[in-house]
């Protein structure tokens, strides 16, 4: 061969060479990466991760009519269009982000899911040395900022004054090993509406308008919005959990910041969804999967305790509960004594002239201290005057050494997790006197389906006294003689609020009252009609009688029936409402109506009725009843035995 044929080879070989290394080796070794890529996906399918039970705890799917779904509703929670209802395409979309060819993107894409990535490295063993980082460096600065130590679920009480709080609330604080436990974080799920118009609240809650939001925020401000400004007491469950444990469920709440799920009032509600926290951390659990249509807050306590959840709970009385121990402890004349104190008729340190003992001045201050921390607390008080009264009958008090602060004294009432169940199954007969006019005393048989919540008359163990939620409240009866099943009521929304008044609280009484009944209409025809209905007025407590309230009233009627097929009228109710034991209560009330619009007529109204709790679930009532509408008059006794579940 010649040079020159030997340099043509050789300079040929060399730019293959070249073209080999520039070219296709980056070729090769993308294919490489991308195999290494398809054997982990290969290998999660065989392994069947897209249907482990954590996989579907960290993207929160659920079986439903149409599938499997998942409840969160945000699409920026998922890696694949389809990641909604597809976990297979879900997992294996998260898996190629974290091998993908950007590192920035892959790196972002790891620290933003690290729950994920944290378990599907264990399960896949990946090789982290072509990995961008392994793990997530705000993750782990957060985590040793909050620095957990355990973890307390906390169940602020009821608030029926407030629709978004109806039926209580919960949520987690963390607790770390040097702060207290007011200066921890708490996580809290909760809806994005700020609608102060209860039925407009319920509407959009019940059918899922509004979006929830996790959040984390030191723990005294939810101790000063719930326990200071809202009149609800607290109680903390500090659970069994490991700090590993916490740990887990703190990575799953980092993928859930700014990710929204619409928010149901009745299932995927701040309780329900709570728990896929506590899932994540201990997936064994399975709490997500113990509830059917209805999750109520005390429900997720009584599940915890039922499962050996919690390890101890502290009962935090409200600033309200507090007043109102005091108050008990006091008598009148101290009350008034108090006030004048407060309202700055006489100074602070004028009570240790007066001829009382050391006891019953420090209460006196004691109350004046805790109402105006109250009034301050609901900006019901300038800053000046709180500090002057605050400040000058804590100086006064400081005098009476010795004399302990009775609030060390007050009870803890029965926790929510003893009170009753909230769905009522009713079973009972009855006679109605004066019906259709063929059949004047017509027997019949009951039954009575309530999904939630709590009624008047039932024991108030556990829930908030002289409250009544209701939804959906079925009544059918079974007429013998007419061989007929009928419709009796429908409540759609039945809330009563009847809040004693006194010399430190003026709250208001209110109700609303919207569904289907059955009454006698123009005719004398007994049929089902809608009613919507609302009330407003005062309640006080008399020693003898009990609860005595009064209410302005109001009611729109609209049936076809009807002349002009509605009316509408204003009245009032007067009533009684008597725990004579806790066991047993009575609720009496008269209600007279003047229909003014529509078909002009006039009613009236009244009931007495009587239950008796059996045990915690089990109950038999007793009522007495006569309505007068449109000149035809009905009554009935009946007799129901109910069972709470």
């Amino acid at each position: 061969m010649s040079t020159k044929g030997r340099y043509g080879y050789f300079k040929n070989a060399v730019s293959s060479f070249i073209f080999f290394t520039i070219f296709l080796l980056p070729c090769f070794c993308f294919a490489r990466e991308l195999s290494r890529v398809d054997l982990l996906v290969e290998q999660a399918v065989k392994d069947k991760l897209h249907e482990d039970n954590y996989w579907h705890i960290l993207l929160h799917y659920k079986k439903g009519l149409s599938g499997i779904n998942s409840l969160i509703d945000d699409a920026e929670f998922f890696l694949s269009k389809n990641g909604k209802n597809d976990p297979l395409s879900e997992l294996e979309s998260t898996i190629r982000s974290f091998f993908q060819k950007d590192k920035e993107k892959a790196k972002e894409t790891l620290c933003r899911f690290s729950a994920r990535y944290f378990w599907l490295k264990e399960k896949l063993k990946f090789d982290i040395s072509s990995l961008p980082y392994d793990g997530c460096a705000e993750f782990d600065a957060t985590l040793k900022r909050i620095n957990p130590e355990s973890a307390v679920l906390v169940f602020p009480s009821g608030y029926i004054n407030s629709p978004a709080s109806m039926f209580g609330h919960t949520l987690i604080r963390i607790d770390s090993a040097e702060n207290s436990s007011l200066l921890s974080y708490a996580v809290n799920y909760s809806a994005t509406g700020n609608d102060i118009n209860g039925i407009l609240f319920a509407f959009k809650g019940i059918f899922g308008f509004y979006k929830g939001y996790f959040s984390i925020l030191p723990y005294y401000e939810k101790v000063k919005e719930y326990g200071d400004i809202d009149h609800r007491d607290m109680w903390e469950y500090r659970l069994d959990l490991t700090k590993e444990e916490i740990n887990l469920m703190l990575l799953h709440l980092w993928e859930l910041q700014k990710i929204y799920s619409d928010y149901f009032f009745f299932d995927e509600n701040c309780s329900y969804t709570l728990l896929f926290l506590l899932d994540a951390a201990r997936p064994s659990l399975k709490l997500t999967d113990s509830f059917g249509l209805w999750v109520m807050p005390s429900d997720t306590i009584r599940m915890m305790v039922e499962k050996n959840l919690v390890k101890d709970v502290i009962y935090r009385p409200s600033k309200s509960a507090k007043i109102k121990h005091l108050i008990s402890a006091t008598e009148e004349e101290l009350h008034d004594l108090a006030l004048k104190i407060y309202n700055g008729d006489i100074g602070s340190g004028d009570v240790l002239k007066q001829n009382f003992s050391k006891k019953e001045k420090a209460r006196v201050l004691d109350l004046v201290m805790e109402y105006s921390q109250y009034k301050y607390s609901r900006k019901e008080l300038t800053k000046e005057k709180y500090f002057d009264v605050f400040l000058s009958a804590s100086k006064a008090r400081s005098r009476l050494k010795n004399v302990e602060s009775y609030i060390k004294d007050i009870d803890s009432p029965i926790p929510p997790e003893k009170g009753h169940k909230p769905n009522r199954l009713g079973i009972g007969f009855g006679l109605l006197k004066g019906a259709d006019r063929s059949d004047d005393n017509a027997f019949f048989q009951e039954i009575r389906i309530r999904p939630t919540y709590h009624d008047l008359l039932s024991d108030d163990s556990g829930y908030v006294k002289g409250s009544q939620i209701e939804f959906t409240n079925l009544v059918f009866r079974y007429f013998p003689s007419r061989e007929r099943v009928m419709l009796e009521k429908l409540d759609i929304i039945n809330i009563i609020s009847i809040s004693e008044r006194d010399k430190f609280f003026k709250p208001y009484s209110w109700k609303v009252d919207t569904g289907f009944s059955r009454k006698s209409l123009p005719g004398g025809k007994r049929a089902l009609y809608y009613k919507l209905s609302f009330g407003g007025g005062y309640a006080w407590n008399e020693k003898i009688f009990g609860t005595i309230y009064l209410m302005a009233d109001s009611e729109l009627d609209v049936s076809g029936r009807i002349n002009n097929s509605f009316c509408f009228g204003l009245g009032g109710t007067a009533g009684i409402l008597k725990e004579v034991s806790s066991r047993y209560k009575i609720h009496l009330f008269v209600r007279p109506l003047y229909f003014m619009l529509g078909d002009t007529h006039t009613g009236f109204e009244w009931k007495a009725s009587q239950q008796f709790s059996i045990s915690e679930n089990t109950a038999v009532s007793l009522d007495f009843s006569g309505k007068d509408s449109f000149s035809h008059y009905e009554s009935e006794s009946m007799f129901c035995f109910h069972v709470y579940f």
